[in-house]
């Protein structure tokens, strides 16, 4: 890791982009939400984060995804979550069978599905009202230092032609995710 010109995946928060003097957060390009990802024909239908009870789920360590799961309800799912490194990694436990339920990013669990070749219709995604998780997600987008402004405008005009272009969409379709709205 070192010095950047350009990050991308950077929440676009108001409060988040007022504290943060060093960066300037632009072009949000995608929504993104946390998901139960689990498979129907074992779990039915998984409509809050009740249903999970009694269940094995998997989380990425370090996340929000892994604290709400673990504080739900002081912690009446705190015993069967386990932690792992990524958030697609926790996701292709559900895919092999290994785990009944993932708390994950969206993304990562169509990324998981993607990479293990798997057909998205054979799998849910639940969004859970829990503390702590956004309902409506959040938009992600792009940061630079903040005092490269002239960097930050061609950016923001290269992201607007890809999303105008459809060259985003299909490039996230390429790698089987859904691009959501801002």
């Amino acid at each position: 890791y070192g010095p950047a010109d350009v990050m991308l995946h950077v929440p676009v928060d108001k409060y988040f982009m007022g504290e943060n003097r060093q960066a300037f957060i632009f072009a949000p390009y995608v929504r993104e939400h946390l998901v139960a990802l689990y498979n129907p024909q074992l779990l039915g239908t998984v409509s809050n984060a009740d249903d999970l009870a009694g269940k094995k789920i998997a989380v990425e360590q370090g996340t929000g995804a892994a604290s709400a799961m673990m504080g739900y309800k002081g912690g009446l799912l705190r015993d069967r979550v386990s932690i792992y490194k990524t958030g697609v990694d926790a996701a292709k436990l559900v895919l092999t069978g290994q785990a009944d339920a993932a708390f994950v990013s969206l993304a990562q669990a169509e990324a998981a599905i993607f990479a293990l070749k798997l057909d998205r219709k054979d799998w849910a995604f639940a969004k859970l009202s829990m503390p702590g998780v956004p309902p409506n997600g959040w938009p992600l987008g792009l940061a630079v230092k903040a005092d490269n402004k002239e960097l930050a405008t061609l950016l923001d005009k290269a992201m607007d032609d890809l999303r105008s272009s459809g060259e985003l969409l299909k490039i996230f379709q390429a790698h089987g995710l859904t691009l959501a709205a801002p």
